[in-house]
């Protein structure tokens, strides 16, 4: 069975709130079993032409063979074709199994048709909420119509079918799966890796958060080589189920942008309240992930270092980088002054050449955050070509009230 052709039947059973106002099957009554004939026998005993000529009833062909999740109501589709006699009945069985037992009958219905002449469609509810009941496994649905007669219940015609009841609990971690696939990868699953990870998630070998791991972190979603925004965007829509909030957004991308892991971020999807009601709703087990990258484990120390390769370095940066700077602050092995030293005299902006001027400028918007004056830009250039050092001249700006403020303003001192 295609996943498509069973998830239309069992849409309702993800908010398990299907609201029906038709007859739902009861337990085996105490009605009289009918009396099975043929065709011929109906023509011998009534007179008939045929055994046609009172009411029939069938079942719509879709329900053949098809997949329903238990412990929900299922609506159940037949077309009705009547005569307008009083005396026309029909009756709906099913049986647990492949065969007509009547030990294994589970649900029954026996109701007069419509008096008004003509061909309708009527929808019957199968309540499968009684989960110890109905297990899964094939059902057989028999659908007979009859009519009283001088000779006792004749039955007038007969149609049978099996259906299968799925573990409600497999389907809906399917369709969690399915809505990876969807939001993350933008297609329809494949049937290898939607059984493969609705099955781990059913069997619990995995959790909604290391399966959304997984997804984001695949070869196929890495070559769609996202933005940070967009990245964000997909982390809504497929963790949330919505569309992000505009201060959210801006949030996590700053986050991104300043250097730390998607993983990181992720992480903060998933431990979330709002994916937690998603699980919920799917009926599957949250779970975490972990994130051990020292960029990883303090945003503002992170984004200190990510801020001297984008403007002292004007690049972006390297994650080995990152996270060699990022440690080392955060065990407080090298201070602020020796980190920012660590990339004004590394050999990378040795190649650079920068002059006198272009060196000061450097550490003007690297140490203050700011362009420079002119006046303090001369002063700085004319003690370098009178002979100051470079390292004297970054020890000024190091120590400066503006330098110590960048520093605070990252929760460093």
């Amino acid at each position: 069975m295609k996943f498509n052709k069973w998830v239309k039947s069992v849409t309702a059973a993800v908010v398990l709130s299907l609201a029906l106002s038709v007859t739902t099957f009861g337990a085996e009554t105490d009605a009289d079993e009918l009396t099975m004939v043929t065709s011929e026998q109906t023509e011998m005993k009534e007179g008939m032409v045929g055994a046609g000529a009172h009411a029939s009833i069938y079942p719509d062909p879709t329900m053949y063979d098809a997949t329903f999740s238990n412990n929900t109501k299922i609506n159940l589709l037949f077309n009705v074709r009547t005569f307008g006699n009083d005396m026309e009945r029909y009756e709906i069985r099913i049986f647990k199994g492949s065969t007509e037992s009547s030990a294994n009958l589970v649900a029954r219905k026996n109701a007069d048709f419509d008096t008004t002449k003509g061909t309708s469609d009527i929808t019957y509810s199968w309540d499968t909420t009684d989960y110890s009941k109905y297990t899964p496994g094939t059902y057989t649905i028999s659908c007979t119509s009859f009519y009283n007669s001088t000779n006792g219940d004749v039955v007038n015609q007969k149609e049978m079918f099996t259906v299968t009841l799925e573990d409600y609990r497999l389907i809906l971690d399917r369709q969690f799966v399915q809505r990876l696939y969807e939001k993350v990868f933008q297609r329809t699953a494949d049937t290898a890796g939607l059984n493969d990870w609705s099955n781990k998630l059913y069997n619990g070998t995995t959790t909604g958060a290391t399966t959304a791991w997984n997804f984001f972190f695949s070869p196929e979603f890495g070559n769609k080589n996202t933005t940070n925004g967009q990245y964000v965007d997909i982390l809504y829509q497929a963790l949330f189920d919505r569309n992000a909030d505009t201060d959210g957004k801006a949030n996590w991308v700053s986050l991104l942008d300043n250097g730390v892991s998607r993983a990181y971020v992720l992480k903060g999807f998933t431990d979330s309240s709002e994916f937690n009601n998603l699980c919920s709703v799917y009926g599957i087990q949250q779970g975490t992930i972990t994130t051990s990258e020292n960029r990883d484990k303090n945003p503002q120390v992170t984004a200190f270092v990510n801020r001297l390769y984008t403007i002292a370095m004007n690049r972006a940066a390297d994650v080995n980088g990152l996270n060699d700077w990022t440690g080392k602050l955060l065990a407080k092995t090298k201070t602020p002054k020796q980190v920012a030293s660590g990339f004004v005299f590394s050999q990378e902006m040795a190649n650079r050449n920068l002059s006198n001027q272009e060196y000061v400028t450097m550490l003007y918007r690297t140490m203050m955050d700011r362009e420079p004056d002119e006046a303090g830009l001369n002063d700085w250039v004319t003690r370098l070509q009178s002979g100051t050092s470079r390292q004297s001249v970054f020890d000024g700006f190091a120590d400066s009230t503006e330098f110590d403020n960048i520093v605070r303003a990252y929760g460093l001192k």
